[in-house]
């Protein structure tokens, strides 16, 4: 148990700042001198493992280190029914060391993960995932800002806790024609059978242009982008009601059914905002009505006149 040796967590202030504005605190810089000294050339094996709050078995982690030049690999572990496997180099030869790392993730549940990391299963599910990263500089913020690289993740049989989009959509739908929100005791979240998706990064930004997420009763695709240093969020998902909305609000939101609702979110990672676009979606919901009660007003007139008058009529209106 690593964290027994460590001390202990300082409290947080109750009207924490949020990271965009802590510019002016300091971050802790590695310790270049005493990394260069490094000289090993060994293997660890651990059963069972307890560091940060995360908790893995059967450890093997590979050490080099010379000159300057620190290398593991592999790091592999099996943690919350799954398993990882690291590899990562750091060259602080120069006064900016440059760190490289690949990571692969299989079969883990992200929910208990999540929540013994962090505090709270944001997100739910098995997860499988891996990345190619690089970065320089002497602290984490640096490497933050320099973060580049490319990842693919995921997701079974989960959910993304905190918005539930079917019921947001419900609620914008509702205020827009002047009612009253349909009440709805669902949990604040959005469940999911798949989900998956690219990321590509570049100086701490993380670009997202093929979300895809499945469920019985949405489909969703997402695209947007996302600061680390900043931790900020400007990303649009779009939204598509396809299964039975019985027993979900099923009349509110019928006239929805197989159209792209889409959804900003913005804000910050600590406080997100939510904001379905329903106003010219509804326009445009309308007008196809429209078109279509033509197309069928067009079908009963020539089943009415015949295939011939009707044609010649048609023709004698466009001369």
């Amino acid at each position: 148990d690593v964290d027994r040796y460590l001390p202990p967590a300082a409290e947080e202030p109750k009207a924490a700042q949020p990271a965009t504005t802590a510019k002016g605190d300091a971050a802790e810089p590695l310790p270049l001198d005493a990394l260069r000294k490094l000289n090993i050339d060994g293997s660890l094996r651990i059963g069972s493992l307890k560091a940060m709050n995360i908790r893995s078995k059967d450890v093997v982690v590979k050490l080099t280190a010379k000159d300057g030049v620190i290398r593991v690999d592999p790091a592999t572990a099996n943690l919350y029914q799954g398993s990882v496997k690291s590899v990562v180099a750091m060259n602080v030869q120069q006064d900016t060391p440059r760190l490289s790392t690949s990571h692969d993730i299989s079969n883990v549940q992200a929910g208990p993960f999540l929540k013994d990391l962090t505090g709270k299963d944001t997100l739910t599910g098995t997860a499988n995932a891996n990345a190619s990263l690089k970065a320089s500089g002497t602290d984490a913020d640096a490497i933050k800002r320099t973060l580049s690289g490319d990842s693919r993740f995921s997701f079974t049989d989960g959910a993304v806790k905190g918005v539930n989009i079917a019921a947001l959509i419900r609620n914008a739908q509702a205020k827009l024609k002047g009612d009253l929100a349909p009440q709805d005791d669902a949990p604040n979240q959005t469940d999911f059978a798949e989900m998956s998706g690219t990321a590509v990064i570049s100086n701490g930004l993380v670009k997202n242009n093929d979300l895809s997420m499945k469920s019985p009763l949405l489909r969703i695709s997402g695209a947007g982008e996302t600061s680390l240093p900043r931790e900020t969020i400007d990303y649009t998902l779009k939204a598509k009601f396809v299964g039975s909305l019985e027993g979900q609000g099923g009349k509110a939101v019928s006239e929805l059914q197989g159209v792209e609702i889409p959804v900003h979110i913005s804000g910050t990672y600590s406080n997100p905002t939510y904001k379905p676009d329903l106003g010219g979606v509804l326009k445009d919901a309308a007008k196809a009505k429209v078109e279509e009660r033509v197309e069928e007003e067009k079908q009963k007139l020539q089943e009415k006149l015949g295939d011939e008058i009707s044609d010649k009529l048609l023709k004698g209106l466009f001369k």
